[in-house]
């Protein structure tokens, strides 16, 4: 494996060449671009088996490595090559032809798993929730007018019609468990269905991840954190109330979720901040939202996180993210002890010596540790 992975002539198909091939070619030069490939990597396999003895695991690997790879970078297409030349993806129809090659793909397939026949997996997952067109279009105006419960059986409809078998069944545990890791434990419970599958990994793995979550939202101690509502829903005072509620102080807002993993990445790095300044007349306002209560407050508690948090509606969300320019989070926002916005866009806590910089600034402080 090793020395075929080494010598393979791969110049002419990785890195720029690769991304120039999926934004320059059109879909029938790009497919050709993909098959001189593989024609060209299974006659260097050809002569790698004449010079050298190979097991039947090595063949076995190669060749899964060998389709795969054309399969996902052919998937890859239908979304790199709008994305590289600024294009809508709703304006770039390959049409079926393109995907005659998935004919050709056995959904039980799964006596061994190369890197790209994972890589070749996620691509379907995709691939399969796109089609037929019209279900996206439900799903997507089920999911803006109803909610996420209404929407996902809809989704879940969608890989029973495009596939079969062992994808099937993988594709389902991967909705599920995707649906647990994002702390929907609600969503999880309305849709699941143990008879998908009687393999024992995907009911284990998925039944284990559930007993977490559970005991994860169980741990509702929040003795470090001081929680709190906003009442008003208008722009104006909106702001004027937050600013009242922490008069006379610097306040560093924190937008934030429990499933927003980069939200969470930057919690120990908050805490670091939150030390620093805890003699100085500063507070770390914590603004969560589209996220159940119950998830809200299990992640305080189980993150041990201290300060100031909010739990807003929708409403108040969306007035702040116009007012903000937020599109998307974490985001962080600096308000002086004047009430005044100073940073709609504030370094995070992360970039710690900027950050730093900013609030002993505004608090006139000029040591930076």
């Amino acid at each position: 494996m090793n020395k075929f992975n080494a010598e393979l002539p791969n110049e002419n198909y990785i890195y720029n060449h690769a991304n120039e091939a999926e934004k320059n070619l059109s879909p029938e030069e790009y497919a050709d671009f993909i098959k001189k490939r593989e024609q060209e990597y299974y006659a260097f396999l050809d002569k790698l088996k004449k010079e050298n003895k190979t097991t039947k695991l090595f063949d076995k690997w190669v060749n899964d490595k060998l389709k795969y790879e054309s399969w996902r970078d052919l998937l890859r297409y239908r979304w790199t090559h709008p994305h590289y030349n600024g294009m809508q993806r709703d304006s770039f129809n390959l049409g079926e032809s393109f995907f005659t090659f998935l004919r050709d793909y056995n959904m039980n397939d799964n006596e061994l798993f190369s890197v790209v026949h994972t890589d070749f997996l996620d691509e379907y997952s995709i691939y399969s929730n796109e089609y037929p067109k019209d279900s996206v279009s439900k799903f997507v105006s089920t999911f803006q007018s109803e909610g996420a419960e209404k929407a996902l059986p809809i989704l879940k409809n969608m890989i029973d019609i495009n596939t079969s078998g062992f994808t099937k069944e993988l594709l389902l545990t991967k909705l599920y468990m995707n649906l647990l890791n994002a702390q929907e434990i609600g969503m999880f419970e309305a849709i699941y269905d143990s008879s998908f599958t009687h393999k024992s990994y995907f009911l284990n793995t998925i039944k284990k991840e559930y007993s977490k979550l559970r005991d994860y939202f169980s741990n509702q101690n929040m003795e470090n954190a001081n929680l709190s509502t906003i009442k008003s829903s208008v722009v104006s005072s909106l702001i004027d109330t937050i600013a009242q509620k922490y008069r006379d102080k610097i306040i560093y807002i924190d937008f934030w979720a429990p499933w927003c993993g980069p939200c969470i990445e930057e919690i120990p790095y908050s805490k670091d901040i939150q030390e620093y300044f805890k003699n100085d007349d500063v507070v770390f306002l914590f603004l969560a939202n589209r996220c159940k209560e119950e998830s809200w407050k299990s992640t305080i508690s189980n993150k041990k996180l201290i300060g100031e948090h909010i739990l807003l509606t929708d409403d108040q969300f969306n007035i702040l993210a116009g007012l903000l320019n937020i599109s998307g989070i974490p985001h962080y926002t600096l308000i002086d002890d004047k009430g005044n916005i100073v940073l709609k866009d504030a370094p995070r806590p992360s970039d710690k010596e900027k950050l730093i910089a900013e609030i002993e600034r505004h608090l006139n402080k000029h040591q930076i540790p």
